[in-house]
């Protein structure tokens, strides 16, 4: 987007440079304008599950505050831009590494025993979601009704395997 853009001089009440259409790219500049709002969202959310924000000075405080480069992103265009492309992009590089890490990190956790109780225990919601049915509907219910039907069924067994032999060997059990 940034390609169809040039830097113009912004009001007095910001640091940092406006940004218009370069003459002849005004309707292809709008066009990646609106798929970057539409993702604004989701990268929102990105921002705040890395833990990423901007400190902001609004114009006249001495107050700095934390602000979602995501949701303000759109003040390029305007009068009193609130942050650059570049430094949008640079806060952007370090959210896509620490989540990167932290999935990294959730997927050591994931591996092992504890992760293999987790898979199963989450196995009904998984198979309803893989058949494609709504959380809320009858079929998606019924689906994970009879998965963790089934899985009840396991560990009743798996319990009953494990536990006579060890209430024999304790003398639990009459004779």
């Amino acid at each position: 987007m940034l390609a169809e853009l040039e830097p113009v001089a912004s009001g007095v009440l910001s640091s940092f440079p406006a940004w218009r259409a370069r003459r002849g790219r005004e309707a292809k500049a709008d066009a990646l304008r609106a798929k970057a709002a539409a993702l604004a969202g989701p990268a929102a959310l990105a921002f705040d599950a890395a833990g990423v924000s901007i400190d902001y000075k609004p114009p006249g405080t001495w107050q700095q505050q934390p602000i979602n480069p995501a949701l303000v992103w759109s003040t390029m265009f305007g009068n009193t831009p609130m942050l650059d492309p570049s430094l949008v992009n640079q806060v952007g590089l370090q959210a896509l590494g620490l989540l990167e890490h932290k999935g990294d990190e959730q997927a050591e956790r994931e591996k092992g025993f504890v992760g293999a109780i987790a898979w199963f225990l989450t196995l009904g919601p998984r198979i309803r979601a893989a058949a494609g049915l709504p959380p809320r509907s009858a079929p998606g219910l019924v689906v994970t009704s009879v998965v963790v039907l089934v899985q009840g069924i396991l560990i009743a067994a798996v319990g009953g395997v494990l536990v006579f032999p060890l209430a024999g060997w304790l003398g639990w059990l009459p004779d």
